[in-house]
């Protein structure tokens, strides 16, 4: 009989679960998983911790990549982070705080709510300088239509101002549409998301900012009362779909409809697992290559409160994994064009590489899913395959009956092997045996009693594969010469 690993489902019994109850260092595809690659560094080391991580492409596809250490911000070329702090300054961004950068035409805004809001001219500019208009001093920022939005001002934590329109350095209130408005209830700004309509995240309160023109200016509408985003940097967004985690779970809302995306999935397994105390190091991120929205946090494994777990959903097909990797800070970032002198860092021999010179990825441009390990360097996951364990829910071959399981299947297009867990009664733990290797003909001979079994693969880092579908298995009925295929 074919099992296949189906939807990742920690938060279900394992009896009954019509899912997998473990997929460790995969993200799930529409019938299979697929393999998480290794992160590997691509960069010389930033100072400190990076607080903030930023990319984006001027109008001749140039890429220009930021990272924001705790005093510092870093401007990357090739593989090298250079020091592009405003000159005789040092910045003073808190453990709490965070770099976060928008792009406004030519104009790049970076700001950490403690120090005076920073512009970088792509193009134009060595170096960091004072974004000019006395703009107020805030933490997030994002692009609404023609506005630069801000908010979370230092002297007023429930606020949203905005620059005049197409001039991000004018903020006097009524001078070029520019004004501010104090959001009387949902607590703390928590984030801003852009676009044609903006999102304005509170602790408790998501609010929709709409373009009116006029004396209004902008219409808010409130989209979720009693629910926001109580952590600042668990908040991610692809398109006009944004993805975030809550106090009672995970959600995704899309114009204004709030949808649960993690209810009787993952939710209590995120709890669980999350390091006490750490929850504000959460960091959320999209791979819009691979339809992943993700969130880097710290696991109760984590004692210093590093992150060390990527939580994965997949938002095509609405399904979930986690991976066992460490990554201090994670974002989109926008892949650097390579010369015939950077060649070299993709391969040692041209005849290796995987992609063809003809190709685009090589003219810069291509979206990574990118971050920093604990060393504050550059990584991006696109190393050896790693060490990737699914299992299946727990089946009951021959209802009312023992069964003993003497042959697995794996339906993995790659070397794996395999194991299964049984027990005879639901009060009873569980008994597992030995992980056993494939055969030349594709099998793996194992041999397990129980009434209830479930069956667990293991892949090796560093194998080749692409998809992990599930497991065909033979199964007798005790005491009988009764087979189940």
């Amino acid at each position: 009989m074919q099992v296949p690993f189906g939807e990742w489902l920690p938060d279900i019994p394992d009896h009954l679960n019509k899912g997998a109850t473990t997929a460790t260092n995969v993200f799930p595809a529409a019938v299979s998983y697929k393999p998480f690659k290794a992160s590997q560094q691509k960069s010389n080391a930033l100072d400190s911790q990076c607080f903030g991580g930023f990319s984006t492409k001027d109008n001749s596809a140039n890429v220009y990549t930021f990272a924001g250490t705790k005093s510092k911000l870093y401007k990357l070329s090739g593989e090298t982070f250079s020091d592009v702090s405003q000159a005789s300054t040092t910045y003073n961004a808190g453990a709490d705080n965070f770099w976060s950068f928008s792009n406004f035409g030519t104009t790049v805004v970076a700001s950490n709510g403690e120090d005076s809001p920073q512009k970088f001219v792509v193009g134009t500019s060595s170096a960091f300088a004072d974004l000019g208009g006395s703009p107020p001093i805030f933490t997030f920022s994002a692009v609404i239509r023609d506005f630069l939005v801000v908010g979370r001002i230092k002297t007023v934590k429930n606020r949203v101002q905005w620059s005049g329109i197409n001039d991000v350095e004018t903020w006097t209130a009524g001078t070029k549409q520019s004004d501010y408005q104090d959001l009387a209830d949902g607590g703390e700004i928590t984030g801003i998301v852009g676009g044609e309509y903006g999102y304005i995240f509170q602790e408790n309160q998501i609010t929709r900012m709409d373009y009116v023109g006029g004396t209004t200016v902008f219409r808010f509408s409130v989209v979720s009362k009693n629910r926001g985003s109580i952590y600042a940097k668990a908040i991610a967004h692809v398109g006009k779909r944004v993805f975030f985690y809550s106090q009672d779970g995970f959600f995704e809302i899309d114009g204004e409809n709030v949808k649960a995306i993690g209810q009787h999935k993952v939710n209590d397994y995120f709890k669980d697992n999350l390091s006490a105390g750490y929850q504000q190091n959460i960091i959320a991120a999209t791979d819009p290559l691979n339809h992943l929205a993700v969130w880097s946090y710290p696991s109760t494994d984590a004692t210093t409160g590093v992150q060390d777990r990527l939580l994965i959903y997949n938002y095509s097909v609405n399904r979930w994994s986690v991976v066992e990797t460490a990554a201090e800070m994670i974002f989109t970032q926008f892949s650097e064009a390579f010369t015939v002198d950077t060649l070299d860092t993709a391969s040692s021999s041209l005849d290796s590489l995987t992609v063809s010179l003809d190709s685009r990825y090589w003219q810069g441009g291509v979206v990574n899913f990118a971050g920093f390990d604990s060393d504050h360097k550059l990584i991006q996951f696109d190393g050896s395959n790693l060490a990737a364990t699914l299992e299946t829910g727990e089946i009951e071959p021959a209802p009312g009956a023992r069964t003993t399981i003497t042959m697995i299947r794996p339906l993995v297009d790659g070397t794996s092997t395999a194991r299964v867990t049984s027990r005879l009664r639901l009060a009873d733990s569980g008994t597992s045996t030995s992980y056993s290797s494939l055969q030349s003909n594709g099998d793996i001979p194992v041999r397990s009693s129980g009434r209830y079994h479930k069956i667990g693969v293991a892949i090796s880092a560093a194998t080749t594969w692409n998809d992990a579908q599930g497991i065909d298995l033979i199964a007798i009925k005790s005491g009988l010469r009764w087979v189940i295929q």
